[in-house]
């Protein structure tokens, strides 16, 4: 083999140990970040929210009778609540998990 072609396929293969070495070092790097920003995050969620919810001073959500909220379309539902049987607001769903102990869901 001549010597212009050895040292071609010497200088690929140190280029592309390089090549692999970078791409190994940035995925490493990547992952101890990954890692860190994940150890930050639930640092985060193991703090108790000392503030308890309350969407309104005076909340005048009551708890649905069977645990459901019943959104099935029908002549009987009140326009008030879009054709639910209680408010389906994303504040009064928040105080039926909450305060609601048989609170089920809504039904569509």
């Amino acid at each position: 083999m001549p010597l212009n072609k050895t040292r071609f396929f010497q200088n690929l293969l140190a280029l592309s140990a390089v090549t692999l070495i970078i791409i190994i070092y940035s995925t490493v790097s990547y992952l101890i970040y990954q890692n860190n920003l994940l150890k930050s995050e639930i640092g985060k969620k193991d703090k108790p929210n000392l503030l308890p919810y309350n969407p309104s001073p005076t909340p005048s959500f009551t708890c649905p009778e069977n645990g459901w909220i019943d959104c099935m379309p029908g002549p009987d539902k009140p326009p008030r609540y879009g054709g639910c049987s209680q408010d389906a607001s994303e504040d009064a769903i928040k105080w039926y998990k909450i305060n609601c102990s048989n609170y089920q869901g809504i039904a569509y």
